[in-house]
């Protein structure tokens, strides 16, 4: 049941804010579910896809959606993904998902930290 509930209001406050689908995400999996690292970051992933994918056409047939800068994130995105996948994978050593690792925590509550300073109020 609570993950039902974790899945909700994570979802909730994303739709509210258009942010949270990592921020919430992994350190409430990491947290509150007690997952390892790896797993924690690669269900956030996707789960943060998925309720994009939903929300994605209501921004572009509201045209809220700015192509040119969309194109130069996603231009710069692609390899910084890749950089990202690939520290991750580095730094648990050989993929292996069930360490938990330092380096990955510290990630990611500095993304978490910095993500939540850039708010206005």
């Amino acid at each position: 049941m609570i993950h039902l509930l974790l899945g909700f209001f994570i979802a909730l406050a994303v739709g509210l804010t258009g942010i949270g689908g990592g921020s919430f995400t992994v350190p409430a999996l990491l947290l509150l579910v007690g997952l390892p690292a790896g797993e924690a970051v690669g269900t956030a992933f996707v789960f943060a896809g998925v309720l994009r994918l939903i929300a994605a056409p209501f921004y572009l047939l509201g045209r809220q959606v700015h192509s040119r800068y969309f194109k130069l994130l996603l231009a710069g995105a692609v390899p910084g993904l890749v950089l990202g996948m690939l520290a991750l994978r580095r730094f648990l050593r050989d993929g292996d998902c069930s360490r938990r690792n330092p380096v990955n925590h510290t990630s990611n509550g500095s993304s978490a930290s910095i993500s939540g300073s850039t708010l206005r109020s």
